[in-house]
Order: C-alpha cells, then structure tokens, then sequence
C-alpha cells in the first residue's frame, strides 16, 4: 500500500464511521489548542524548542463513558541544530565544517480516538485517549556552511506521510472545557531530496547541485492542550 493513500482512506473510513456513529450516538463538536514538546530525533532537529498545536473534532458519546472521537490535527515548530560534519563541495572534501540549520517541522493528521471517561460521562471528570491516524510531515531547513575558506548556503524540503498513534489523559471540568496532554509518535521517512548550494569557496562564488539524505526522523511530541465543545 501507498503511504500517500493512507491519508483519503482514513478519512474515506472516518466520514463512514461518522454516518454510521451518528445515528445512534449523541454527538459533539469542538476544537483544541495547546503547545508541542518535541522528544528523540525531533528535539534534536529544533534545539528543544516548543511547537504550537490545534485542531478540529467530533466526539460521538456511546455512553457508559465510551467515546469516539475523529479528529484533524495540526502542528508546527521552529528550532536551529548545529554541527560538525564533511561536505564536499565544488569536487573538494573539507573536513569539520560547521552547519547551521534553521529548521521548521509541520505536521497535518487525520485520526481518531478511543475516549474512555471513568465517570461514566462525557461532561465531567477524568478521561483516557488512545488514537491511531495518519499524519503527513514535512521538514524545511535552510542551512549555512561556514569553514576557513567557505561560506555558503542551501535550503530543501523533504516530506512523507506516515501512520502515527497517540496515547493521553485528559479532565473535563463541564460540558464545554477541557486539558488534555498526551504523547503522539510519527516518522518522517528516509529519503534524498535534490537541490543546489550557493557561496564562495576560496575567493570563487558560485553554485554548485547538492543532494540532501537524511535517515529516518522520530518525531516524538508531547502535548498541553486546551478543548472546548459546542
């Protein structure tokens, strides 16, 4: 199967479910807001920075305290990473040249949850969430040698979707309002990206093709999340 179709079949299954949860189960709306924290190759990716998060979903009350909930999902963050690495440029090995990157991380999901409220009720009380989706990321970086004798500078982006799954507790304080935290698990895949690389290299400016690999990335989140409900 296609990574790229898990996305229009979830949602494909999602709209079923939703025709099928909604005549037999009361059925709520609400959106969400709250920040990211990203763990493992992620946290390395933006320096530890935080994201932002928010999102749309429909909750459908099976009562006893049981719940489904679809939801569409978004997420962004921002961070720099330093290191050491070689690059060859222009035919030329140089050894520990230093690459700074300014990296921006965003993420579209598409899931749904299993809801658990151990009061027996969606208007109140502590809830469990466990939730399985796809989720389409995306890394951009710009990027900036800098060595004796080199200064240049390239931008790529690569992008895949992948499946993700999410686990949280949450407590609803009323019908309307609630805090949720939770942790989500996604990848971006291994891939090459083809781009170019400007900058001057022992007194010659210039812009030679470059090709951009990176293994896979474990985007790991935590999240805070603030919900309300109509």
């Amino acid at each position: 199967m296609q990574l790229k179709s898990l996305i229009p079949m979830t949602l494909g299954a999602l709209v079923a479910a939703a025709g099928t949860l909604g005549s037999a189960a009361e059925v709520k709306f609400g959106g969400r807001l709250g920040v990211g924290f990203p763990t493992s190759d992620q946290r390395d990716l933006v320096g530890g920075k935080a994201g932002v998060t928010a999102g749309a979903f429909a909750l459908f009350d099976l009562g006893n305290g049981h719940g489904v909930r679809p939801r569409l999902d978004y997420f962004q963050v921002k961070g720099s990473q330093t290191t050491l690495s070689d690059l060859s440029y222009s035919g030329t090995r140089l050894f520990n040249t230093t690459t700074a990157a300014s990296n921006r991380i965003e993420s579209w999901s598409l899931g749904v949850d299993y809801v658990y409220y151990f009061d027996q009720k969606t208007d109140q009380g502590w809830y469990l969430v466990a939730g399985l989706g796809a989720a389409s990321n995306r890394l951009t970086a710009d990027i900036t040698y800098t060595r004796a004798g080199l200064d240049a500078s390239g931008t790529y982006s690569m992008r895949s979707t992948r499946p993700y799954a999410t686990l949280g507790a949450g407590y609803q304080f009323n019908d309307c309002f609630s805090l949720e935290a939770g942790y989500r698990h996604t990848t971006l895949a291994e891939q090459s990206v083809e781009s170019t690389v400007t900058g001057t290299f022992a007194g010659t400016t210039g812009t030679v093709p470059a090709t951009f690999h990176r293994a896979t990335e474990r985007l790991g989140t935590w999240t805070l999340a603030a919900t309300l409900r109509f």
